[in-house]
């Protein structure tokens, strides 16, 4: 159970370590999957069984238009700016490691919890916060997983923001926030027919 809520927490929070680098929480949980599938035949089955289906041709194939698109109307306005595909990139490497994790959690039988691994998640986000906000002592803890500029604006506003251990603790974070408990009210399994 451990295992499966520290996965989660490292790939929805995506922070990096001491703010540095392009390997963060997420791509690390993509790293110690990719392993467990180099090393167990059956989890290498059910991550392909998952690559090789049809949703997932069809997210290549958004993923692709997307990027030519983008790639269409930097050309078109004559900008050099592609900085947005290391975003997008960053993004298809989340949605791989989405896929290995969901794949790991299906490999041990556990695909019907990942809405609990989800909200444990959230909770343990939320107390590592409070506790940032109550004891500033926790503060040097949480800056160990943040970058200089959300540092400098958790400063800005007298350490009472950015005290999250998030690779996103601003915009990002609440939308996360909003879209966990979304999921989590909607699921009527988890709250009524709970048997």
């Amino acid at each position: 159970y451990i295992q499966d809520v520290s996965l989660t927490f490292l790939f929805l929070f995506s922070f990096s370590f001491r703010g540095k680098g392009a390997i963060d929480s997420s791509m690390a949980v993509l790293f110690i999957l990719a392993v467990c599938a180099a090393v167990h035949k059956r989890y290498f089955y059910t991550v392909w069984h998952f690559i090789s289906g049809l949703y997932f041709r069809n997210i290549i194939i958004m993923y692709l238009a997307i990027n030519a698109w983008a790639a269409f109307v930097v050309l078109v306005n004559g900008s050099s700016d592609i900085s947005f595909f290391i975003t997008f990139f960053h993004m298809f490497l989340q949605w791989i490691c989405g896929v290995f994790l969901y794949a790991w959690f299906t490999h041990k039988n556990r695909e019907k919890r990942v809405i609990e691994y989800i909200m444990v998640s959230f909770i343990i986000q939320s107390l590592i916060q409070w506790a940032a906000f109550a004891l500033p002592s926790m503060h040097a803890f949480v800056r160990l997983f943040q970058n200089e500029n959300t540092i400098a604006i958790g400063h800005k506003y007298g350490q009472t923001r950015a005290l999250a251990i998030s690779g996103s603790s601003f915009f990002g974070l609440a939308v996360s926030y909003g879209l966990a408990f979304i999921i989590f009210w909607s699921d009527e399994n988890l709250l009524c027919n709970k048997n």
